[in-house]
């Protein structure tokens, strides 16, 4: 809970929240996207660093739609754990039929951009507010 929390605190615009969530609204969202992943409508994967959870990566799909969160713990950055993460979930994908993920990233997180288009992320459409909306076909 404190990585999600932490990440969502950070930045709240990229789930559409207008300013810093509170934990219901957070708690909120889990339930939704628990119910995705028992419907078979979402993936949700963990890293773990002992019983520490260092990274997640999550595709559910909600209105017709698959979206892409992914969070790796500040410590664990940069060693390999996001891209580990966005491969198998977007393999898992296409083993449930998934054909299209999309992401929203806040303009301001441009590690996170670039980070996604080196995993195959490419523009999909115009800014909206402060969000860049970016997609990949598996």
């Amino acid at each position: 809970m404190d990585l999600i929390l932490g990440i969502y605190k950070e930045y709240p615009r990229a789930l559409r929240f207008s300013s810093e969530p509170s934990e219901a609204e957070i708690r909120a969202l889990i339930k939704a996207k628990t119910t995705a992943i028992e419907t078979g409508d979402g993936i949700d994967l963990v890293v773990l660093d002992g019983n520490r959870i260092v990274g997640e990566c999550e595709v559910f799909k909600t209105n017709g739609y698959a979206f892409l969160g992914i969070i790796v713990d500040k410590s664990a950055r940069r060693m390999g754990i996001g891209t580990m993460l966005v491969r198998e979930c977007l393999r898992r994908c296409a083993e449930i039929g998934i054909d299209k993920v999309y992401a929203t990233v806040d303009s301001t997180n441009g590690a996170s951009i670039k980070f996604l288009m080196s995993n195959g992320f490419s523009y999909d459409g115009p800014t909206e507010g402060n969000l860049v909306k970016l997609s990949v076909k598996i």
